[in-house]
């Protein structure tokens, strides 16, 4: 995600609705990669790989990657789906 991204934006609006949808069961976070000056964001941008925005990435109960998404394919059904078989 990143502030100045017309994409992420327009994410938000599925971003909002699922957290609604399966806010009992799934953490949502969301990190703002714009902000290189802080040291964490920069090492968790290398560490998953993130080299473009938005990404969504989902993980299942043991933090593995199961689902990964990069530009704008925010498709609240795929995600809902995915997320509703995971958990």
């Amino acid at each position: 995600w990143s502030e100045t991204c017309i994409y992420c934006k327009m994410g938000e609006v599925v971003l909002a609705d699922l957290k609604t949808q399966h806010k009992e069961k799934i953490n949502f976070i969301t990190i703002d990669v714009a902000n290189r000056y802080l040291e964490d964001v920069t090492q968790t941008v290398r560490f998953y790989n993130i080299v473009s925005t938005p990404t969504y990435i989902i993980f299942d109960k043991n933090g593995k990657e199961v689902y990964r998404s990069v530009g704008y394919t925010a498709n609240k059904d795929v995600l809902s789906d995915t997320l509703s078989d995971l958990y």
